[in-house]
């Protein structure tokens, strides 16, 4: 189990590191941010920088919760 630190960002579920959904960490459990049409190009960019990617690309998913990066 990866035990990160609060406010920590990444993506899981990806075929390559820099894809899949975003999951933020709240007291070491880790859960996934849902579609609830918030979701921006700017939050999606913040959220890329936070993991050290130079852009991003924010996709919706239509199939499942969660918006994918």
């Amino acid at each position: 189990m990866n035990v990160g630190v609060s406010g920590s960002v990444r993506l899981t579920g990806g075929i390559v590191p820099q894809h899949g959904y975003v999951e933020v960490c709240n007291n070491g459990i880790w859960t996934r941010v849902c579609d609830d049409y918030r979701w921006t190009n700017l939050t999606s960019f913040v959220t890329c920088k936070q993991l050290n990617y130079p852009t991003s690309e924010l996709r919706k998913n239509i199939f499942y919760d969660g918006d994918i990066l």
